[in-house]
C-alpha cells in the first residue's frame, strides 16, 4: 500500500498577508460580507475557527456574535498567532497554539458553533477529524467549512506549468477537492444534516504584476519550487509572457449542522 501524501504545511506570514490583501481589493465580492449574511452564527454564542491563521476572519464572526460572544482562535503557527492576538475584534477572544488534528484540549458540547476557512482541508483524517467536531458542538449547533473546489485557481496550474513544465504535485491537487471529495462523505456520516454549496467568485488583478505577486506567494509555487529543486526568479517569472489578469476562486461551503 502506498503511504498518503502529507498534506501539512506551514504558512508563510507574508504570502498570507499578499493573498488576503488580494482577496479584500481586487474580488468581484467580499468573501466576509457573505460569510457573515449567510452562515448561521448565534449571537452571543461561543464560536471555534479550526486554523484561525492571522485572525484575518475574526471581525466577520465578531459582527454577527456580537459584544457578547467568544471566538476560540486555534492554530500551529506561533507567528500568525501573534499577529492574530493583535487584532482588534468587537467580541472577546482565546487563542491557542494548538494541532488541529488534535481536539481533546475542549470539553464536549463546548460549542455553539465551528468555522474552518481555508483550513481544514490541511487535517490528517477527515472522519476523525469530523467526528472530533461533532463532538466539540452543542446540539443544533453548525460547522462550516470554507475552501476550493478542483476548479479554484485553474489558472495558477497553466502558469505553473510554463514556469516549471509541469502543472502540480499531487499533494496541492488532492488538497483543492478535499472538502467534497473526503469531508463531506465524512459529515454525512457524522451529522444529522448537511448540505453543500459552490460559490463562484473571481479576483481581476490590475495588473500581470499583481498577478505574479500572488502566485509566488502560493503554496503551489512553494511545493513547486521543492519539486523542480530551484526557485525562479522574478524577473524569470515576468519573462515567461503570462498576460492574463483574472483568476477563478471558486469556493465551496460545507453546513454540518449537529
Amino acid at each position: 500500500m502506498s503511504e498518503a501524501p502529507n498534506l501539512a504545511y506551514d504558512e508563510v506570514k507574508d504570502h498570507l498577508a499578499i493573498r488576503i490583501r488580494a482577496h479584500t481589493e481586487f474580488a468581484n465580492f467580499q468573501l466576509e460580507d457573505w460569510l457573515a449574511e449567510n452562515l448561521e452564527i448565534p449571537a452571543g454564542g461561543a464560536l471555534l475557527e479550526i486554523g484561525c491563521g492571522d485572525g484575518n476572519w475574526f471581525e466577520t464572526w465578531a459582527s454577527v456574535l456580537g459584544a457578547g460572544g467568544l471566538i476560540t482562535g486555534i492554530d500551529k503557527n506561533e507567528e500568525l498567532l501573534a499577529r492574530a492576538a493583535g487584532r482588534e475584534a468587537s467580541c472577546q477572544k482565546l487563542l491557542l497554539k494548538l494541532d488541529f488534528n488534535d481536539l481533546t484540549a475542549f470539553l464536549p458540547g463546548t460549542f455553539d458553533c465551528a468555522v474552518a476557512p481555508y483550513s481544514i482541508y490541511y487535517a490528517d483524517d477527515p472522519h476523525a477529524t469530523m467526528a472530533a467536531v461533532h463532538a466539540l458542538l452543542k446540539d443544533g449547533a453548525h460547522a462550516y467549512l470554507i475552501g476550493p473546489t478542483e476548479a479554484n485557481a485553474a489558472e495558477l496550474y497553466r502558469l505553473n506549468e510554463l514556469i516549471f513544465g509541469f502543472r502540480s504535485d499531487d499533494p496541492t491537487a488532492r488538497r483543492a477537492c478535499r472538502i467534497e471529495a473526503e469531508f463531506l462523505p465524512a459529515a454525512k456520516e457524522i451529522f444529522d444534516e448537511v448540505s453543500c454549496e459552490r460559490v463562484p467568485r473571481v479576483i481581476t488583478f490590475p495588473s500581470t504584476k499583481k498577478y505574479l505577486e500572488y502566485y509566488r506567494a502560493t503554496l503551489l509555487f512553494r511545493e513547486s519550487c521543492k519539486k523542480a529543486g530551484r526557485t525562479p526568479a522574478p524577473d524569470e517569472i515576468a519573462d515567461a509572457g503570462w498576460s492574463e489578469l483574472s483568476l477563478s476562486k471558486e469556493i465551496v461551503v460545507l453546513d454540518a449542522r449537529r
